[in-house]
């Protein structure tokens, strides 16, 4: 379990991932703004 939580981490915290969720958070913020 503990080794599941950790390469979930891992995925959280890659920087693609970041990079998708930046781009993501992005567009819902002008969604909201708009």
């Amino acid at each position: 379990m503990n080794q599941t939580k950790k390469v979930h981490l891992n995925i959280l915290y890659s920087p693609c991932f970041r990079k998708t969720l930046d781009s993501f958070n992005t567009i819902s913020g002008r969604s909201i703004i708009n």
